[in-house]
């Protein structure tokens, strides 16, 4: 019985950690000329919207015109 118990709670916390959405949060965007830029991943209504947060290159942070601009 204290398996059944010890089981059945290894399953409902690996189906918690199963139904989060990964693609939600912050990415790193390909380098490109040795700059890259944070991306936020967010739902927008039924959708994923990635949107500029940042952006470095080989100095550190950089301004950008990119900055707050929607990629999908």
């Amino acid at each position: 019985m204290k398996r059944l118990v010890i089981f059945a709670s290894i399953a409902l916390v690996a189906a918690g950690v199963v139904m989060a959405d990964p693609a939600e949060g912050i990415w790193k965007t390909e380098v490109d000329d040795g700059s890259y830029a944070p991306a936020k991943r967010t739902k927008c209504g039924s959708n994923i919207c990635k949107i500029i947060a940042r952006a470095f290159n080989a100095g550190g942070e950089c301004k950008s015109s990119n900055n707050g601009k929607m990629l999908f």
